[in-house]
């Protein structure tokens, strides 16, 4: 891991790779993101990025319609905020234009720029999982996961999510106006986590009784039940939760993580097809979607406040 060299964020505005090397900031903010099936993309213009052999997929026109009803659900999103005394007017008539310039800049973009843009941001949700924070008490972890559809989680919505829940604490109330304001977006987050860990506990324990009918099943008819294991795990890798919502969003995704070994037992036995599988871990993207997309702006207008300080 590398220690960053100011009080949360590291006094080199490059290390979030917003800016190549010797260039001045152009564009202090993380722009607005959607995600398809587990693979992001940047709406906000091309990036620098290079595809690589890991990296996310291209967005073909099926992904298209996908990204322009997740910016259509990002419009309603504002509103409701606004209505919950989340967002000022002025603030949710802000956001919905920024939803409407994206749209613009979106459908310019080409096959290439969006993979570009998505192998970008893999890499900065990396560094920020590589970076320390001098002085923050942290819980050390190390995640091994074992399905690659998890890996962009992981290195995206809990990268950015993780250092927004630490600076929300130290620079909420300058960036929101008031403690009151920052502890509801707070609390907003709390909720998220524990409503999404109450649903992974839930499907835990299907699968968990899916897999014990089975084997019964299996058994009776003179079978024996095949234990299939990832002996290659998708991403294993050493972070640092700063926060205790941070640590429990993170033990969230490792169990449901848990959650598709027992899937994967199901298809082998022939309980369930691959088409199962999918249709669950979309269901849980699309749960976590709408808690990355605000904390990536969260973190966007922290960032504002952090840079405005250095």
């Amino acid at each position: 891991m590398t220690t960053e060299s100011a009080e949360v964020l590291g006094s080199e505005h490059n290390v979030h790779g917003l800016t190549e090397p010797g260039h001045t900031i152009v564009d202090m903010s993380i722009p607005v993101l959607t995600v398809t099936d587990g693979t992001v993309a940047d709406l906000a213009g091309a990036g620098d990025g290079q595809g690589g052999a890991d990296g996310g997929a291209t967005l073909d026109d099926a992904d298209d319609r996908s990204v322009t009803a997740e910016l259509d659900h990002m419009s309603k999103t504002a509103d409701a905020m606004r209505e919950q005394g989340l967002l000022t007017a002025d603030e949710a008539a802000e956001q919905i234009e920024q939803v409407e310039h994206e749209r613009r800049r979106y459908q310019d973009m080409t096959r290439d720029e969006k993979k570009a843009i998505n192998n970008r941001l893999k890499d900065t949700g990396r560094r920020l999982l590589e970076q320390q924070v001098p002085g923050a008490p942290v819980v050390q972890e190390t995640v091994t996961l074992n399905h690659g559809r998890l890996t962009p989680v992981l290195l995206t919505w809990w990268a950015f999510l993780n250092r927004m829940s630490v600076n929300i604490g130290r620079f909420g109330r300058d960036t929101f106006e008031t403690k009151k304001n920052s502890d509801k977006i707070q609390a907003w987050f709390e909720d998220q986590q524990k409503s999404l860990a109450k649903y992974v506990g839930e499907q835990r324990d299907l699968a968990e009784a899916v897999c014990r009918t089975g084997t019964e099943m299996i058994i009776e008819s003179n079978r024996k039940p095949l234990s299939p294991a990832v002996t290659r795990p998708s991403l294993v890798i050493d972070v640092e939760a700063f926060t205790p919502y941070s640590y429990d969003l993170l033990q969230t995704i490792i169990e449901f993580d848990k959650v598709m070994n027992l899937l994967d037992w199901q298809v082998f036995n022939r309980l369930k097809d691959q088409s199962d599988m999918d249709d669950e871990v979309s269901r849980f993207s699309n749960k976590l979607r709408p808690v990355g997309v605000r904390g990536l702006n969260t973190h966007r207008k922290l960032m504002m406040t952090i840079y405005s300080r250095s």
